[in-house]
């Protein structure tokens, strides 16, 4: 292995990932992470990095590598547009930031932020580890906030029984209640239709989003191309989702579900729930049997990103 000073004197260039580095990066990951990392699939690379708004054959990605080809850094970006009151931003949400342990103390991190920063108007971060909090703020990066999140408990009769698995002391009666049904039907309701998992066309949601769009002081811009990358293209998930129209047939909501299993247990998360300006709850656009499904005078709605 060479040590910190054999390394000073190794050339270490940052470029621009290409779709044609998928094999050189599978192998960086495998070899950091494990051979099993999601990022080892040129598929799910393919996804989270790609620029889906333009035709560049190359990834939304940095990588540090040596003299002789070999990656020992990567940093990526899912490249969105984020309206900031009337304004649309090119923006990216960096994604995975990584530098070969052997490789570390040379200042190639600090290298890839400040070349990945460069691709944006607005680079943001959502999750990161312990290690690269100070070297966001030391590049003169700011908090602005956490994101919160809620649970709904839909079915109390399986909280009760896991509950009592890992907490035999506490009574299992404090969390019997009576269960809702997850709802996957089409519905009509005070004018409101809502369906699920149609075709959604690109003119008429495009003309819904720009009426809901204005409800939002910061939000990533949901166009049909945007939603077709995060969802409905998804390589790996399968997300279902719901659309509300009101009695002209205009898009007034739109709510994207992520349904996980895990032995006897079903989780539902929302990943995305969103209504036009007029609708100040859920109610309003996904109608009264929408409630079941969000679970709302039960507990809150599990709500993801």
């Amino acid at each position: 292995m060479k040590g910190k000073n054999d390394r000073i004197d190794e050339k270490i260039s940052i470029t621009p990932a290409r779709t044609s580095d998928l094999r050189r990066l599978r192998a960086f990951f495998a070899r950091v992470y494990r051979q099993t990392h999601i990022f080892t699939k040129a598929r799910q690379l393919r996804w989270n990095f790609s620029n889906f708004a333009n035709t560049r054959r190359s990834l939304s990605a940095v990588s540090a590598e040596t003299a002789s080809r070999r990656i020992v850094g990567f940093l990526g970006a899912a490249s969105v547009y984020m309206r900031i009151g009337g304004t649309a931003h090119n923006a990216g949400w960096f994604a995975n930031w990584i530098t070969d342990k052997d490789f570390r103390g040379l200042g190639i991190g600090t290298k890839m932020l400040q070349k990945v920063s460069g691709f944006y108007t607005l680079p943001l971060a959502a999750s990161f580890s312990d290690a690269a909090y100070p070297l966001y703020l030391k590049n003169g990066w700011e908090k602005i906030g956490r994101y919160r999140r809620f649970v709904a408990i839909l079915d109390w009769k399986k909280t009760a029984e896991l509950t009592a698995l890992l907490y035999p002391s506490v009574r299992a009666s404090l969390f019997q209640r009576n269960h809702v049904n997850l709802l996957h039907n089409n519905f009509n309701d005070n004018g409101i239709t809502v369906r699920w998992n149609e075709p959604l066309k690109r003119k008429a949601w495009n003309q819904g989003w720009q009426a809901m769009r204005s409800r939002f002081g910061m939000t990533a811009d949901r166009s049909w191309e945007y939603l077709s990358w995060r969802f409905f293209k998804h390589p790996f998930i399968a997300y279902k989702y719901a659309i509300a129209c009101d009695p002209v047939g205009t898009i007034v909501g739109l709510l994207v579900l992520r349904i996980e299993r895990a032995r006897r247990f079903r989780v539902a998360r929302i990943v995305d729930i969103v209504s036009r300006p007029d609708a100040d709850t859920p109610k309003e656009a996904l109608g009264t049997k929408g409630l079941d499904l969000l679970g709302q005078g039960r507990g809150r709605q599990g709500h993801e990103g």
